[in-house]
C-alpha cells in the first residue's frame, strides 16, 4: 500500500504450518534486518518492493515411514532420501534428521556411473538433531558405494558421522564430494582400499567444509590419493586427522591444497603414512599452488617413510 513519507510501517511474514521464514528480498530492504519478522521501516520516497521467503520443514526418523507426509516429527519420513527426491529443485527445505542408523538405500548414479549414498543437487539442508555420535548414514558394505555428491549453493550436511564409502574402480570417488553447498560437524570414514585420486573429503570450487573428524582409519593407497583434496576456491576450516594408517605403493598427502584452496586449524597427530620409501609419498600436507593458505594447523608425532617430511610446497 501507500504511507505517507515518514511513517512507521511494519510487514509481518506469516508461514504455512510446515515452513519457516527465512528472510526478506527486494528493492529496499535493509540487508542487516532481512531476516526480522516483523520487518519495520519509515517509508520515504522511494518505493519498497519485499518478497517473503519461506524454508520448507521436513523430518526423518527411524521410527518413521516414507509413506507419510513428513511434515511433522509424528508423521517423519523414514529414508533421507525419500526426504530429499520430495523437495522441489528449488524450494529451499531444511530435514532434520533424529537419531539412529539410516542405510542407503538411493543408489544415485551420475552421469561417469558414480554411485553415491546421499546425492543433494537442491537446496537442501539435512541436520542432525542429535549430532555425530548418534546419527550415522552407513554406505553399506553389500556394495561398492561413494558416501555423498552435493553440487548446490543451497546444500548442507551437517552433524552425521558418513561411514563405509567405498570405490569400485580406478578413478571413481570413495568418500564425500562437494563442488557447492556445506558440509559442517561430520565424521567421515571409507573402508579397505581406494584407487586413483581416492578421497574421505573432495572439496571443489566454492564448496565450504568446517569441523570435520576422519575417523581413525587403515586405508591403502593403490594408485595415488588424497584423503583430503581441496581445489578451486574450497575451504576447510577445522579437519581433525588422528591414528590413521595410510600405506600402499602411490599415497601423496592426507591433505592436499591446489588452486586457490584455504584450509586452517587442522590437527594431524599420531598418524602413520606410508609404508614404501618412493617418491609418490610425499608428505602429510601437501600445498601446490600461488593462491592456497595454510593457517593455524599442527602437525605433530606422526610416523613417515615418505621423502618430503610432513608439509611439502609445490608450486
Amino acid at each position: 500500500g501507500w504511507y505517507v513519507s515518514g511513517t512507521e510501517v511494519r510487514v509481518t511474514a506469516t508461514a504455512d504450518a510446515d515452513c519457516v521464514f527465512e528472510r526478506w528480498t527486494g528493492e529496499g530492504v535493509d540487508p542487516q534486518h532481512a531476516t526480522d519478522n516483523p520487518y519495520v521501516f519509515t517509508s520515504g520516497e522511494a518505493p519498497v518492493s519485499m518478497t517473503a521467503n519461506f524454508r520448507r520443514i521436513r523430518y526423518v526418523a527411524v521410527t518413521g515411514s516414507d509413506a507419510n507426509d513428513g511434515k511433522t516429527p509424528d508423521a517423519a519420513y523414514l529414508t533421507i532420501s525419500k526426504a530429499i527426491a520430495e523437495a522441489g529443485a528449488d524450494e529451499p527445505t531444511t530435514v532434520y534428521v533424529g537419531p539412529g542408523t539410516y542405510t542407503a538405500t538411493n543408489m544415485t548414479a551420475s552421469a561417469d556411473g558414480a554411485i553415491y549414498a546421499l546425492t543433494l543437487n537442491k537446496p537442501v539442508r539435512l541436520i542432525a538433531t542429535a549430532g555425530p555420535a548418534e546419527t550415522t548414514v552407513n554406505a553399506g558394505t553389500d556394495t561398492d558405494r561413494a558416501l555423498c555428491t552435493m553440487t548446490h549453493a543451497g546444500a548442507m550436511v551437517a552433524g552425521f558421522a558418513l561411514k563405509n564409502g567405498h570405490h569400485y574402480g580406478k578413478n571413481k570417488p570413495t568418500g564425500f564430494e562437494a563442488s557447492a553447498g556445506v558440509i559442517s560437524n561430520c565424521w567421515l570414514k571409507c573402508r579397505g582400499e581406494w584407487s586413483h585420486d581416492g578421497w574421505v573429503y573432495k572439496g571443489t570450487s566454492s564448496a565450504k567444509a568446517y569441523d570435520l573428524v576422519m575417523l581413525p582409519h587403515n586405508l591403502s593407497v593403490n594408485e595415488g590419493g588424497y584423503p583430503v583434496y581441496l581445489s578451486g576456491n574450497a575451504t576447510l576450516d577445522g579437519f581433525v586427522a588422528t591414528n590413521t594408517v595410510i600405506s600402499g605403493k602411490g599415497g601423496k598427502a592426507i591433505v592436499y591444497l591446489t588452486g586457490n584452496a584455504k584450509a586452517r586449524d587442522l590437527l594431524i597427530a599420531d598418524c602413520t603414512f606410508g609404508d614404501k620409501p618412493v617418491s609418490s609419498m610425499n608428505s602429510l600436507v601437501l600445498l601446490n599452488g600461488a593462491g592456497v593458505v595454510l593457517a593455524d594447523s599442527t602437525i605433530a608425532h606422526n610416523t613417515l617413510t615418505a621423502p618430503n617430511g610432513a608439509l611439502s610446497i609445490g608450486n
